[in-house]
């Protein structure tokens, strides 16, 4: 489950079912579990803690930096004109 989560639309999709207490899961398609399964279904017991709604935050600022950074860092030397 946490390798769906690397996604940045899952991700987004769990950060605002989070924020927002509301769950839009017409918006997202798993191709993990089959779309009648919850994902309580599938873990027992207590939630890891790296599948908790709070990972969501830093994998979509890496989603989002590390485009940026890879970029500032390819073209900072470049000789544009």
């Amino acid at each position: 489950m946490f390798l769906q989560w690397l996604n940045p639309i899952e991700a987004y999709a769990v950060l605002t079912d989070a924020v927002l207490d509301e769950s839009f899961g017409a918006f997202t398609i798993s191709i993990f579990a089959p779309q009648n399964v919850s994902d309580s279904d599938i873990i027992a017991g207590e939630v890891p803690a790296y599948l908790s709604d709070l990972v969501a935050i830093p994998i979509l600022l890496v989603w989002f930096l590390l485009p940026v950074v890879l970029g500032y860092l390819r073209f900072r030397n470049a000789d544009l004109g």
